[in-house]
């Protein structure tokens, strides 16, 4: 196969179609994640006593969000955003892997360091949270009198599989830049 048919066999207007819907999919589903995440930490931060009894996390069991006082609330606030960060990050590599897709651009350098970005921040994702949970810990204990102040450290089956994930991507990414450079080696060849 000559490399002039090889680099339009991407471009029948069936793949279009698939790729410009993926494109959109990635792209919704960022802008609400993006949206939705910062409205739900500024919700604690503002009706703390709105959460008290819906969330159905472990930690939230060690004190009524009401009671805190500001301080420890705004605290909650810029540590929780840490994990959000991450997956916002993630969430915006995984668009910029999918528009590089969009356009066929399978073994690009910014395909390849994308896919990289969002499998670290994929794999680092359960320990930051780990480290995010016991900090929010000990943040709503710490005006509690001796013996009553905690230090939470949390992990669940949904750390795992993100972990797992995370790896995974991290596999892709090393066999994309591995087609990368076979590419390249062909296209000198060529």
């Amino acid at each position: 196969m000559s490399s002039e048919q090889s680099s339009t066999a991407g471009d029948t207007p069936a793949s279009k179609v698939r790729h410009s819907r993926l494109y959109y999919l990635c792209h919704g589903l960022l802008w609400l994640f993006m949206g939705l995440q910062p409205v739900g930490l500024l919700w604690l931060l503002l009706f703390p006593d709105s959460l008290s009894d819906v969330s159905s996390d472990p930690l939230w069991g060690i004190r009524d969000l009401a009671e805190l006082s500001l301080w420890q609330r705004i605290t909650m606030t810029a540590v929780g955003s840490a994990t959000v960060a991450m997956m916002m990050l993630a969430a915006w590599n995984m668009r910029t892997v999918a528009m590089q897709f969009a356009r066929g651009l399978f073994f690009s350098a910014l395909s390849v360091q994308a896919t990289r970005r969002m499998a670290l921040l994929l794999a680092f994702f359960p320990l930051v949270k780990m480290v995010e949970q016991a900090i929010l810990s000990v943040v709503m204990t710490i005006d509690r009198g001796p013996g009553e102040k905690m230090l939470v450290i949390n992990t669940s089956n949904h750390d795992l599989a993100a972990l797992l994930v995370g790896i995974m991507m991290l596999l892709f990414a090393e066999a994309l830049a591995h087609a990368k450079a076979q590419r390249e080696e062909l296209e000198e060849i060529v």
